[in-house]
């Protein structure tokens, strides 16, 4: 991710994981609410997507990480802002934290990190199960040095400020999870074309 973020030569990064589908829109809402924070005088550091876990929730979510700060899942980071915290943090996690690290660092230099209004995206838990699941042995250290890093700075331990989720509703009239082929059983499949296509009255 930082040999892509540092080869990159525009204004804005785009991060997004692999196993995503982009709803239509996203990205150039998110651009251009970002120039209109930028305008308004805000110190922009990065704006983030909401997204959901496809089909398992219905609402969109985007994430508060230590410090009830925000971080960035899926969305867009300002390319000098990024250079001036010295990009993701490889040294200290192998998978998981480096994303709310990154926001943070950029939170303690007095950028901010806010969620894009109109900006949403599908993630696929299905994709790459046998990644995952190695992935998910890293949890538990890289959870770890996250805490040790931040302790006393934007981590309370008597407090126990480690973040949550903000949900939102949306619908979405391009039915996007539904046309790149998610693999179910015909009739599970039919169902949940039917459910959507209800939700956003087709």
């Amino acid at each position: 991710m930082n040999l892509g973020f540092k080869c990159a030569q525009g204004k804005y990064l785009c991060m997004l994981s692999d196993d995503c589908l982009v709803i239509p829109g996203a990205i150039k809402n998110g651009y251009e609410f970002f120039e209109s924070q930028l305008k308004e005088g805000k110190k922009m550091g990065a704006v983030a997507f909401y997204w959901r876990n496809w089909p398992e929730q219905d609402k969109y979510n985007v994430g508060l990480t230590l410090g009830d700060k925000m971080f960035v899942n899926h969305g867009m980071y300002l390319k000098s802002a990024m250079e001036s915290v010295e990009y993701v943090d490889e040294d200290t996690y192998s998978f998981y934290c480096a994303d709310g690290d990154l926001c943070l660092k950029m939170w303690g230099k007095g950028y901010v990190c806010i969620d894009s209004p109109n900006s949403y995206i599908e993630h696929h838990l299905h994709a790459n199960k046998r990644v995952r699941k190695s992935n998910l042995a890293k949890v538990e250290k890289d959870w770890s040095e996250y805490l040790c890093k931040w302790e006393n700075i934007f981590y309370d331990p008597s407090r126990k400020n480690i973040g949550g989720w903000i949900e939102k509703e949306f619908k979405d009239p391009s039915l996007t999870a539904l046309k790149f082929g998610y693999k179910l059983r015909s009739s599970r499949f039919i169902s949940l074309l039917k459910m959507l296509k209800e939700k956003v009255k087709i």
